[in-house]
């Protein structure tokens, strides 16, 4: 699922690529490998999250499959809790992350836009 990325895009929405399908589709860019990026699908997992790299397909994706939690895979030691990520993020390679941020940087400002509108409503006499 990686293809060739120009360097200078990290996070593509998927409406600009043929080949992603929905809305919790991304094209995220890999953080180690240039010009190479990776299809995450947010939806995935109960919204834990899927992505094309060999991290994600080789470890995270096997223990979720088994349907073993973040915190049991922690606790069992079957993953290492990468420096600074959260317990509920061990299933999920860097790539989900950024994929996850972007949505939420979509998401966030639609929902207070949405807030506004609805509170404008309620005060109308």
């Amino acid at each position: 699922m990686s293809e060739a990325l120009p360097a200078t895009e990290v996070v593509i929405k998927p409406r600009t690529c043929a080949e992603a399908e929905g809305t919790l589709r991304y094209w995220v860019r890999s953080n180690t490998v240039l010009n190479r990026r990776y299809l995450v699908d947010l939806a995935m997992f109960n919204g834990n999250g899927l992505c094309a790299c060999k991290h994600s397909q080789i470890r995270c994706q096997k223990l979720l499959k088994r349907g073993i939690s973040p915190q049991e895979a922690v606790e069992k030691g079957l993953i290492n809790l990468k420096e600074g990520h959260k317990v509920y993020d061990a299933l999920r390679c860097d790539h989900i992350l950024e994929a996850r941020s972007a949505f939420l940087d979509e998401l966030l400002p639609r929902m207070v836009a949405l807030e506004k509108q609805r509170q404008g409503n309620t005060h109308v006499a």
